[in-house]
């Protein structure tokens, strides 16, 4: 209340405390008559039944400005923080994140136990988008918040990075003092990094040794395939599948068989163009990546009992995503071999007990559909779901790789990062209208930021963030450079 012996005195005291407030970047007004009831009147609460008299005039387009029927909620009623509505623009996620009050929390398991008013029950997870945008990231922090689920864990790490950047953060000082927790978190994981150079690691993915009849068949001839072209040559391609079936029937009697007794009698074959096509297939997988998966039965397999699994592959050296088949050379259709029967080992992880709850970490997915038949093999790695409580959370780089003319909807989360050549595909399969504005919504996201479709239906964009200090230090990928530092600085 301000006053004064008169109107003048209470006037110049008025504009004295604006001038003051306004140092201190604060805005009054000094309203004119009946503006300060009707400012405390229209607070919401307040009951309007004695101002009869007062109209508020508007036109439909002010009406439709109130929202009617529309929400901004965004994920679970339930679950972890994942992050926040992203509201206009922002000059960096963190600043994004600040000016948002809409939380988003999001609960990975919860999608196939037949949610009302949910779009879909299935479990899986989509996160696309080109590279160093945030899937990793977000990956990962899903995988931390399951970990005190009683889930079990498979996580691919065909890039190898994994284990180094969590141990680093497991053996910083400062964390070992502040976080005991996360210590004690961080000796839960089991790492399998498969080395080709180990003999002890020769024909661990070897499809004969942990699949049965036909998937192991199938798996099996699109393994080879992949490193040695069958077109053209029906001759050898029926050779390897009667020989298949051989191998498989003695399986079945109690034999332990590999693909490396496939090459042997491939090899041993009196028709000439036969045998050199084992040859040549032995050379082949001979000092590389290839001797994971070729075995002569007596491999002792993988440990998949632990609760959190992380499996690598040394020395793995993956093309380019996007690049053709045909300017792959030898030791890029090998990477991408050894990736069919991962895939199916995974598959195999998701269906062995319907009782436990799995989940499976694909990353780079993209090299399955890179494959002959690889749109297949993502099918078949969802296709364990929801009868099996499996859930497949399959990392990308584009939203082409989850969808085909007949399972398009087979996800129940979808995270979009921004990928700058298929913004069109990317607001198709988010189901959103293809506008100027939103293509603009995507190139001006910032790393961390992506649409988010939860199992709802509802699509917004979505900050992730993390709260947990440490979490943010194993989830590194690359150290800062001091110039890095500095240009952040001068921002």
């Amino acid at each position: 209340v301000v006053s004064g012996r008169d109107k003048t005195q209470c006037q110049n005291r008025c504009n004295a405390l604006k001038s003051y407030m306004a140092n201190y970047h604060v805005e009054l007004t000094r309203p004119l008559a009946d503006q300060l009831n009707l400012f405390y009147t229209l607070l919401n609460g307040n009951s309007i039944q004695f101002e009869r008299y007062w109209l508020q005039y508007t036109k439909d387009s002010g009406i439709a400005e109130l929202l009617f029927g529309l929400t901004s909620n965004l994920g679970s009623n339930i679950g972890f923080y994942l992050g926040r509505v992203t509201h206009g623009t922002a000059p960096d996620t963190n600043t994004a994140i600040q000016n948002s009050r809409d939380i988003v929390l999001y609960h990975p398991m919860i999608a196939n136990e037949g949610i009302v008013g949910a779009m879909t029950d299935s479990p899986h997870c989509l996160i696309s988008g080109e590279t160093g945008k945030g899937k990793s990231f977000l990956a990962k922090l899903l995988m931390f918040y399951m970990t005190f689920l009683d889930v079990q864990i498979l996580m691919t790490d065909p890039k190898n990075e994994n284990h180094a950047w969590f141990e680093e953060a497991v053996k910083d000082p400062e964390i070992q003092e502040d976080y005991p927790y996360f210590i004690d978190l961080m000796k839960t994981f089991h790492y399998v990094t498969l080395d080709p150079n180990d003999k002890n690691n020769y024909g661990v993915l070897d499809p004969l040794s942990f699949l049965n009849g036909a998937q192991a068949k199938d798996t099996a001839v699109a393994l080879i395939e992949q490193v040695y072209n069958l077109k053209g040559k029906d001759d050898v391609k029926r050779e390897i599948l009667e020989d298949l079936d051989m191998l498989i029937e003695r399986k079945q009697k109690g034999e332990k068989v590999g693909l490396m007794d496939l090459i042997e009698m491939l090899k041993t074959s009196k028709v000439k163009n036969i045998a050199e096509a084992g040859g040549l297939i032995g050379q082949l997988v001979k000092n590389s990546i290839l001797q994971l998966a070729f075995s002569d039965g007596t491999s002792r397999g993988l440990n998949i009992d632990y609760k959190h699994t992380i499996l690598s592959i040394q020395g793995l050296d993956l093309p380019e995503a996007g690049t053709k088949f045909e300017e792959m050379n030898d030791s890029d259709r090998k990477a991408l071999a050894v990736m069919i029967p991962l895939a199916k080992f995974c598959q195999y992880f998701g269906q062995r007990d319907r009782k436990q709850k799995t989940s499976i970490i694909f990353d780079e997915a993209w090299t399955l559909t890179a494959t002959r038949g690889g749109k297949r093999l993502v099918k078949e790695l969802r296709r364990a779901g929801r009868s099996y409580n499996n859930q497949l959370i399959m990392i990308t780089q584009s939203v082409k790789d989850a969808q085909s003319e007949d399972d398009r909807g087979n996800f129940g989360a979808c995270f979009a990062f921004d990928e700058r050549s298929e913004r069109e595909d990317i607001l198709k399969f988010m189901d959103l209208p293809v506008t100027k504005e939103n293509k603009e919504l995507l190139a001006d996201m910032k790393k961390g930021q992506c649409l988010f479709r939860d199992f709802y239906g509802r699509v917004d964009a979505l900050s992730v963030d993390c709260v947990f200090p440490e979490w943010i230090r194993a989830f590194k990928t690359v150290d800062k450079s001091n110039s890095a530092k500095a240009e952040r600085e001068f921002v």
